[in-house]
C-alpha cells in the first residue's frame, strides 16, 4: 500500500538491484528493485548486486504503491506520464519486465490513484478520481481493472461523490472486498464511514461512530488488521490506530491499548504483527518509535526505532526492510529506507534521496517507490 501523509495520500539479509521509476510532485518520485548476488535483473541483465537499476526513464510524479503480479509491475499515483509516454497512463501504469516498457490500463484514471490490489486477472485501485476510464459509471473512489478483456468496471457502485479524500488501501478476502480510506457511502442512518465490504453487489458496514482514516488493511487468515488514525473501533476504548477484524465471528479485537499516532502500514509474519506509522512509544515501550511489532501480549522495539514516519514494511525472513520520511534509524544516518537484521539497522547500498512510500516484493526483488529523483 499504501501510503497517504497527513492525508495527502499513502523486504531479507539480501544484497540488492533497484530499478528507479522518477517522478515529480513538488519532489520527485520512483520505484525500484533489490536483489541478492548472484541473481539477474531481466531489463538490466549486466548490472551488479548492489545497485539500483531504473524501470525504463520512470514516471514525472509521486509513486504511492506498487504490486508484482508476475511479470508485471503495477504502480499507482500522482503521475500522468510513464517512460515518455503520456497516453493513457493516468495515474496508474503496468510495467512489463520482458519487453522492458510501461503500458497504460484502458484510459487511465481522472485522479490520482493511492492503492492496487491485484487478484488473478483483476485490479483493483482506490484513490481520489471521479470515474475510471471514459467516465465508466460507478467508478467513484474505486474501480476493477479486468486485465482479460481490458475493460474498467464498477465495485459495488463505487463511494459516493462528495467524498472529501478517497479509498486509501484495498484488501480482497475471498468474495470480499474491503476497503478503506476517508469517504462515506450512502445517505441518511445509513451511511458507511470510512471502512466498508463489498459482497459483489452491495456495500455492508463493519463499525459504527468511528471518527478518522483508515489508512491500511492486512489480511492473515480470517483476520483482518485495519490501521489508520482511528479511535474505539468497534466501541472499544483500547482500540486506537490498529486493531484486529475476526471476519468469520463479525468481531473487533484490540491489540493491546493500541498505538498512539497514525498507523501507515501493517504486515503480519507468524505470531507478529509489525506496524509503521507516525507513533512513539508503543505500549509504552520508550525504544518502539514508529516501527513495532505485537507478540500477542505485548508491543515490542525493533532497536530503537526510526526518527520519524514509517509508510512502507517489508518482513522476508529475520530481516524487516522499512520505509519512510526517517533520517536515523537506531541512532545513525539511515536516510528514508533501512534493513533491521534482529540486532541492528543497516542501511542499504547508496541509499535515496528522499521519501519513500511502499514497498513490495516478488521472488528475490524489492520494489520500492516513493518520492525520491536519485537512488544509489
Amino acid at each position: 500500500m499504501q501510503h497517504q501523509n497527513s492525508i495527502s495520500v499513502h523486504k531479507k539479509s539480501m544484497l540488492f538491484v533497484v530499478r528507479s521509476l522518477l517522478a515529480c510532485v513538488i519532489l520527485l518520485a520512483g520505484v525500484f528493485i533489490v536483489q541478492p548476488s548472484g541473481s539477474h535483473v531481466d531489463a538490466a541483465p549486466q548490472s551488479p548486486a548492489n545497485t539500483w537499476v531504473p524501470l525504463g526513464v520512470g514516471l514525472n510524479a509521486t509513486v504511492r504503491d506498487v504490486q508484482v503480479a508476475g511479470a508485471d509491475v503495477y504502480v499507482a499515483g500522482d503521475f500522468t506520464d510513464a517512460g515518455g509516454a503520456s497516453s493513457g497512463i493516468d495515474y496508474l501504469a503496468r510495467w512489463n519486465t520482458p519487453t522492458g516498457s510501461w503500458y497504460a490500463l484502458g484510459d487511465g484514471l481522472e485522479n490520482s490513484a493511492y492503492t492496487i490490489e491485484v487478484v488473478g486477472s483483476d485490479v483493483y485501485v482506490g484513490g481520489a478520481f471521479e470515474y475510471a476510464g471514459s467516465s465508466v459509471a460507478g467508478t467513484y473512489g474505486i474501480a476493477r481493472w479486468d486485465a482479460n478483456d481490458s475493460t474498467w468496471n464498477s465495485v459495488c457502485g463505487g463511494i459516493n461523490a462528495d467524498t472529501a479524500y478517497g479509498v486509501y488501501d484495498i484488501e480482497v478476502v475471498g468474495s470480499d472486498i474491503y476497503v478503506g480510506g476517508y469517504f462515506h457511502i450512502g445517505t441518511g442512518i445509513d451511511t458507511i464511514y470510512n471502512l466498508a465490504r463489498c459482497d459483489g453487489t452491495n456495500w455492508h458496514e463493519l463499525w459504527t461512530n468511528v471518527s478518522g482514516a483508515v489508512y491500511e488493511l492486512t489480511a492473515e487468515g480470517s483476520d483482518l488488521y485495519v490501521g489508520g488514525y482511528i479511535t474505539d473501533a468497534g466501541g472499544i476504548p483500547e482500540a486506537d490506530n490498529i486493531v484486529r477484524y475476526d471476519v468469520s465471528t463479525s468481531t473487533w479485537h484490540p491489540l493491546g491499548t493500541g498505538l498512539g499516532n497514525d498507523v501507515w502500514e501493517i504486515q503480519v509474519v507468524g505470531d507478529r504483527v509489525y506496524a509503521g506509522g507516525e507513533f512513539n512509544d508503543a505500549g509504552g515501550n520508550l525504544d518502539a518509535d514508529h516501527i513495532a511489532y505485537w507478540d500477542g501480549s505485548a508491543w515490542n522495539a525493533l532497536g530503537t526505532g526510526v526518527d520519524s514516519d514509517v509508510y512502507g514494511l517489508l518482513v522476508v525472513g529475520s530481516d524487516v526492510y522499512v520505509g519512510g520520511w526517517f533520517v536515523t534509524a537506531g541512532g545513525q544516518l539511515i536516510y528514508y529506507i533501512a534493513r533491521w537484521d534482529g540486532t541492528n539497522w543497516h542501511p542499504l547500498e547508496g541509499s535515496l534521496n528522499h521519501i519513500v512510500r511502499c514497498l513490495a516484493i516478488e521472488g528475490s526483488q524489492i520494489y520500492v517507490g516513493g518520492d525520491f529523483t536519485e537512488a544509489g
